[in-house]
């Protein structure tokens, strides 16, 4: 999940308020208007065409707008307010037939369990592996979980768009590229994770791609393709501790710091891509 910084409303909605300000209108009365085609373009913009949720890039015609607190628990005006409404993944809201995501949260409703793409702590709460498994972090988190629960994050389907782009990008996998990423390709591409193309879109799962199961390992491999000897046990350890890799005891530092590491990376990218 990627935070959501939010800005202004529209101007559209703060207009269509202000125009019935003595009504007790709903989000239902906005609908079709003009001012409801603004707030979802504003939505879609604000979120760098991701899915509030998933991660998944969306446009108009594959979203709907999204009520964080459902409709049915707010009270008035509160399902117009621009701070509970995102843009999600599918176009239709109830669709749950794709088995993750806002259709599956329906009407559940927990304000001090849920995890909101508008929280502070948001990308810390989630942590992600090669495998496209999402876990709560730390481990037995209780809002992180339930938020995983609530929305089926981790559903085998949407796992797998996850691992499909980690593979890509990284250069694994059968349909990714022939070879890797060199290292200067890597190190460009992780330092532009988050930056957005002409149209102001996001790369689709981009908060899962600069994890540091996933891109610290491969800055690991990265600097043994590059020969480089003078590795600290510091750096040493960094590359090991997210799986676990027994490090290096700073009594007993590396004396060949390049021969250590590649005897330690095929366990490395066999736990990296297995069952984490």
């Amino acid at each position: 999940m990627r935070r959501i910084a939010k800005t202004h409303p529209p101007q559209e909605i703060t207009a269509w308020r202000d125009a019935n300000r003595e009504i007790n209108h709903s989000y239902r009365d906005l609908l079709g208007t003009a001012a409801h085609g603004a707030l979802k373009l504003k939505l879609l913009e604000e979120q760098g065409w991701l899915c509030a949720y998933t991660g998944r890039s969306i446009d108009n015609n594959s979203s709907h707008v999204e009520h964080i607190k459902p409709q049915c628990e707010c009270a008035e005006w509160e399902d117009v307010e621009y701070r509970n409404v995102v843009a999600c993944f599918p176009a239709d809201g109830g669709d749950v037939s794709h088995g993750y995501g806002a259709p599956v949260k329906g009407n559940w409703w927990d304000e001090h369990r849920f995890v909101s793409p508008l929280s502070l702590d948001c990308e810390r709460r989630f942590r992600f592996a090669w495998s496209g498994h999402v876990h709560p972090n730390p481990n037995g988190h209780e809002c992180a979980t339930a938020t995983i629960a609530a929305l089926q994050l981790d559903a085998d389907s949407l796992r797998q768009l996850r691992k499909a782009r980690i593979d890509g990008f990284f250069g694994f996998g059968p349909r990714s590229r022939a070879r890797p990423l060199t290292i200067a390709d890597a190190r460009t591409a992780l330092a532009n994770i988050e930056s957005r193309d002409n149209n102001g879109r996001l790369q689709e799962f981009c908060f899962v791609l600069k994890q540091s199961e996933v891109s610290g390992f491969w800055r690991a491999q990265a600097s043994v393709a590059l020969g480089e000897v003078g590795i600290s046990v510091g750096f040493a350890r960094i590359w090991a501790n997210p799986l676990k890799i027994p490090p290096t005891p700073a009594a007993n530092p590396l004396r060949k710091p390049e021969t250590s590491v590649k005897q330690l990376l095929p366990k490395y990218i066999e736990q990296a891509r297995g069952s984490l």
